[in-house]
């Protein structure tokens, strides 16, 4: 006989009252730098490792510093101030598959040009990517991307062409940095030109295109290109200048499945979203800032628009609330509407300079100027435990399961983990799944939630108050596995869980509950 659920929920929400709340959390100490900061940006590695690059204004070079958050503490990469050889711009980071953590800028040491650096562990610091100030001439608006293979692939605003600030991008191969194409591939001003590449290393880029001005703002309208390695040449994805607007502060991001994304403001009325369908571009939704009207700045090192995804493939943007004092906002679309990241307006003050990513465990976390804390830099996140996510598989009852987490997940204690799930059909075995990480695989009519490989934590049988029906219910207690000295578990990562059962009755033979996420504590 099953346990009464409701008796396992309050310790629960006793011990994560933060967590479960709708609040965002500082990630170390608000103010983490040792002055004001500009031209923020934020990348998390696949180990869950949040790394934070900003021009450091407590240096009189005020060249980039770059941080890493391990152990409940933020520390410099390389030394303060030694991500780039002189005052640094347009400061992006990128990860290769071994988590190598890049840095690409304008670098006023090299009089503007591109500047890409790497971190190199065995040396204790950075290195340049070829030589400093890869470009011909002053590179503006520069972001990189690494290619599966490896490849650190940059573009930017190049001075140099005929008009200016044409869209020229580079890649590193054979120790040297060679043209995507020819320089100035867009054939006119590209503004805010920004770059990803897929999982095939089909690189894309964007830019709000010069040659399709909207005549309301004269501000170029989006145009996303991509290069054909065999041709040697860029084509155009869908139409140019497809956006109804004017692309201020453009972004691109290529989702999991390999569809290109990008977002745009709309000045102090929304933020846009779109995606290529393989045939046209589509708006996601309404407003990707809800009912907000959002700050924006012309010149986009002053603040980015942040496009990203989790492991639902679900998108999210962060942005500044204009009528909130410029505090920080993130949304994430939910298939129908653009739905509030726990609260809004979330900073203390004004963002600026705000960017966003999504980590590995699909927390979001955001790095921001802080007007609270004299500009210097902070950074949040949005960890709520647990958190239900992806999706359960109807059975062939027509019920729905549903996945709780419930106890006080110490690795320490002794107290039961439950993982429990409802709404199951009665008098089936099923088996508990669970993870470092979440996942969105097709799997026998659903998803594998957990990201493999995937362990067993153990079988039980669905009992039920009747013959058959959705009186059944699956729990295991999850805490003797995590605690055990080979699981490998640290207090302050996430554990990831999902139950596969007998469900005959159904196409597939077998039913498959959605996931659910829990922080485990000391």
């Amino acid at each position: 006989m099953h346990r009464t659920l409701r008796c396992f929920v309050l310790p629960l929400l006793l011990a994560h009252a933060a967590r479960a709340s709708s609040n965002w959390e500082l990630v170390g100490s608000a103010g983490l730098s040792d002055g004001s900061g500009i031209c923020c940006q934020i990348e998390v590695a696949r180990d869950g490792t949040p790394y934070v690059a900003f021009q450091d204004q407590s240096t009189p070079s005020i060249r980039c510093s770059v941080l890493e958050y391990r152990g409940g503490a933020w520390s410099y990469v390389g030394g303060k101030a030694n991500a780039s050889n002189g005052q640094a711009w347009y400061n992006k980071l990128a990860f290769d598959t071994s988590d190598r953590v890049y840095l690409a800028c304008r670098d006023y040491a090299a009089s503007g040009r591109i500047s890409v650096r790497t971190f190199d562990p065995a040396l204790g610091f950075w290195t340049n990517v070829g030589p400093g100030g890869s470009s011909a001439g002053e590179a503006h608006y520069t972001d990189i991307a690494i290619a599966p293979d490896g490849t650190p692939t940059v573009v930017y605003a190049d001075r140099t062409t005929t008009p200016a600030d044409e869209a020229t991008a580079l890649a590193f191969r054979n120790g040297a940095w060679q043209w995507l194409g020819a320089p100035g591939f867009s054939g006119a001003g590209a503004g805010y030109p920004s770059l990803d590449v897929d999982a095939q290393s089909v690189v894309y880029a964007a830019f709000a295109d010069a040659n399709q001005p909207d005549t309301a703002t004269m501000t170029g309208k989006a145009t996303v290109m991509r290069f054909d390695p065999a041709s040697g040449a860029w084509s155009v994805v869908g139409t140019p200048g497809f956006s109804p607007h004017g692309a201020l502060n453009l972004t691109l991001a290529v989702d999991r499945a390999g569809a290109p994304w990008v977002a745009y403001y709309r000045w102090h009325a929304e933020v846009v979203v779109m995606r290529f369908d393989g045939a046209a571009w589509q708006r996601v939704g309404g407003s990707a800032s809800g009912g907000d009207a959002p700050e924006v700045q012309t010149e986009s090192w002053r603040q980015w628009l942040s496009l990203d995804f989790d492991s639902q493939n679900a998108p999210y943007v962060a942005y500044q609330r204009y009528l909130d004092g410029n505090r920080a906002a993130v949304r994430r679309f939910d298939g129908t509407r653009w739905s509030a990241v726990g609260n809004v307006g979330f900073s203390a003050g004004a963002a600026d300079y705000l960017a966003m990513a999504i980590g590995p465990d699909d927390v979001p976390y955001v790095v921001f100027r802080d007007a609270a804390t004299f500009q210097r830099v902070t950074v949040m996140r949005y960890a709520p435990s647990p958190l239900a996510y992806c999706s359960a598989v109807v059975n062939s009852l027509g019920c729905t399961p549903e996945l709780l987490a419930t106890g006080i997940p110490s690795l320490s204690g002794t107290d039961p983990i439950w993982i429990t799930a409802t709404n199951i059909v009665s008098h089936r075995t099923g088996l508990l799944l669970y993870s470092d990480g979440p996942d969105r695989t097709p799997f026998q009519g659903g998803f594998l939630c957990v990201r493999a490989p995937f362990r067993r934590g153990g079988i039980s049988d669905s009992g039920g108050t009747g013959s058959h029906d959705c009186s059944g219910v699956l729990e295991r207690d999850l805490g003797p596995f995590l605690r055990s000295p080979v699981a490998g578990f640290t207090p302050g990562e996430h554990v990831f869980a999902q139950y596969y059962y007998r469900d005959l009755q159904s196409a597939a033979g077998v039913g498959l509950t959605g996931g659910v996420r829990v922080e485990l504590l000391p």
